[in-house]
């Protein structure tokens, strides 16, 4: 969403690509991705689920990312970049809305204190961590949730971007787990090799 400039905080928000500043909302694309088709299904947008390969969001996602970084001059508009991960824990929160607010004080936006900044969160009315699905404990286990060669795939798509928002190094620590959990399952063929070779199969009962 982009400030145009108004007497509020909210007040002016357009689309993307209109105004005088860009707050612009990443997250890392394999988890991006599943969440896309995850929203797509809860609609019973089935069929449309269905087209969404990981490479063609990938595709889409980097390509998204270039125009906006890297293409003038949508590239020049000034913005503020945040991870949608880091919503997770309140003070990252407290400081992407104050930066927000900061920068875009000259564009006619309110000006607020840090308490301010931190009450307001704390409201009850503000959607509470409870209820998205911001979580970077996500980051540490994506070995678990992505093939080898989803990973590997990403990264050659997608590494100037990676590298720009903090997650390529993240993406090749679940590499070298996925490395980690081959060598195990190896060690462990290791350790069956004697009982299967000399210990006889028990007779069925």
């Amino acid at each position: 969403m982009v400030l145009q400039g108004g007497a509020g905080v909210t007040h002016g928000l357009t689309d993307a690509g209109v105004g005088k500043f860009l707050l612009l909302a990443v997250r890392n694309p394999l988890d991006n991705w599943e969440a896309w088709i995850r929203w797509l299904e809860g609609k019973k947008r089935y069929q449309e689920a269905s087209h969404w390969t990981l490479d063609r969001f990938v595709e889409a996602w980097s390509d998204f990312h270039t125009f906006w970084q890297d293409t003038p001059p949508f590239s020049l508009v000034p913005r503020l970049v945040y991870r949608f991960e880091d919503l997770d824990q309140f003070e990252r929160r407290v400081s992407i809305v104050n930066q927000y607010l900061q920068r875009t004080s000259s564009f006619g936006g309110w000006r607020r204190s840090i308490a301010e900044v931190r009450a307001a969160l704390s409201d009850p009315q503000v959607i509470p961590k409870a209820q998205t699905n911001a979580d970077t404990s996500l980051l540490l286990r994506g070995h678990e949730r992505y093939s080898a060669d989803n990973i590997t795939y990403t990264i050659r798509r997608c590494y100037k971007h990676l590298e720009r928002f903090g997650y390529l190094q993240l993406y090749k620590g679940w590499l070298r787990l996925h490395d980690v959990q081959v060598l195990q399952q190896q060690l462990q063929g290791y350790v069956d090799v004697f009982s299967k070779t000399h210990y006889p199969p028990l007779p069925q009962q």
